[in-house]
């Protein structure tokens, strides 16, 4: 609802991996025009999620929020797939990215003991802020953090062509430095 506020979306679309629907959720989506909600999706579904863009939202895409996973390979998936798509000036937020830093954490046997940490995503997406200008500005905060989308960026039509579609890491510049997961 904090969200709804603050941005006023025309349209919103949300991405469940659980089967098992929400029913604040569904109260929300049944109250309100333009509201969609999709159980059982991965956010690593790349068609799902690019059909989601062209449908349900039009085509129009100015706002992500990642509060999926918290994990590095679904976040990262996901943010390949619709950042692209990401309109410029575009907000894309990713939440719980230092879970892998915190105390509780810390265990072998601790939840998500044996994945790569999220930050790992957040220090990519420096490079990429430092590489190339698709990105104008990164927000960190100790739970979330914020992209903004460059106003002079273009849109990436080809994500549409699974053939034509390369990692948007790929443009990252590091003197032939090899980058190496914690």
């Amino acid at each position: 609802m904090f969200l709804y506020k603050l941005f006023k979306p025309r349209r919103m679309s949300a991405v469940e991996i659980s089967p098992k629907p929400v029913a604040p959720l569904l109260d929300y989506v049944s109250r309100t025009e333009n509201r969609f909600v999709h159980f059982a999706t991965s956010q690593c579904d790349g068609e799902k999620l690019i059909q989601i863009v062209l449908g349900e939202l039009a085509d129009e895409l100015d706002l992500v929020v990642d509060d999926a996973s918290h994990t590095y390979e679904e976040t990262r998936a996901s943010f390949e797939y619709l950042f692209p798509l990401l309109n410029p000036g575009g907000v894309y937020v990713i939440e719980d990215w230092s879970w892998a830093h915190h105390p509780d954490y810390q265990s072998p046997d601790a939840p998500f003991s044996g994945r790569c940490a999220l930050s790992n995503l957040l220090f990519e997406q420096i490079m990429l802020l430092g590489s190339t200008l698709l990105i104008s500005e990164i927000r960190v905060c100790r739970f979330l953090y914020v992209i903004h989308k460059a106003k002079s960026a273009v849109r990436r039509r080809e994500i549409y062509e699974k053939s034509e579609r390369g990692s948007i890491f790929d443009q990252i510049i590091s003197r032939d430095k090899k980058w190496s997961l914690i």
